[in-house]
C-alpha cells in the first residue's frame, strides 16, 4: 500500500484519551481492504457506554494526514 501506518484515537469528551491503536504490516492491510473495522483486542467490549469522539491519522512517507474529530456512540 501507499499508506505506511494508521492510527486511531478515542476520547472521552473531557479529551481523555482511552484508546489508541496502530495499524502496520498484516493489520493495515486488513482495515485498509475492510469496511467496518473491527479488531479483535482493541477493547471497545470494556468501554463504557457513552458518546465518545475519535481522530485517525495516516501516515506515508514522513507525512502525516489527519481526520477531523468525529462522534461515536457506544451501547452495549
Amino acid at each position: 500500500t501507499d499508506v505506511d501506518s494508521v492510527s486511531i484515537r478515542i476520547y472521552t469528551s473531557s479529551s481523555r484519551l482511552v484508546r489508541e491503536a496502530v495499524f502496520e504490516g498484516g493489520a493495515l492491510s486488513y482495515i485498509l481492504n475492510s469496511k467496518e473495522v473491527d479488531y479483535p483486542g482493541f477493547g471497545f467490549e470494556s468501554m463504557a457506554n457513552g458518546i465518545y469522539f475519535y481522530v485517525i491519522e495516516m501516515r506515508h512517507n514522513g507525512t502525516v494526514v489527519r481526520s477531523r474529530i468525529e462522534k461515536m456512540l457506544v451501547l452495549k
